[in-house]
């Protein structure tokens, strides 16, 4: 797994489980905007790359975000 799988990952724990992290019952509303926002961005690059594991496990993390609620979030710019 790289390092940007491993990161997708970190960023989904936090989003899933905040008590974990400290931000008690549910993180706040702009930290939850910001992380879905770097995920997208996140699984756009991981995607592109299409390593030879990365697919199978993207598609299991797809099926996984597909059952949670939608969220309009603000998707950074790739050109930075």
């Amino acid at each position: 797994m790289t390092g940007m799988m491993l990161v997708y990952r970190t960023l989904g724990q936090v989003v899933n489980s905040p008590r974990s992290f400290g931000l008690g019952e549910r993180a706040p509303q702009a930290l939850v905007d910001a992380i879905t926002a770097c995920r997208h961005w996140l699984r756009e690059e991981l995607l592109e790359e299409k390593e030879p594991s990365s697919e199978d496990w993207m598609a299991n993390e797809l099926s996984q975000d597909a059952d949670r609620t939608v969220r309009q979030a603000v998707i950074p710019d790739k050109r930075h």
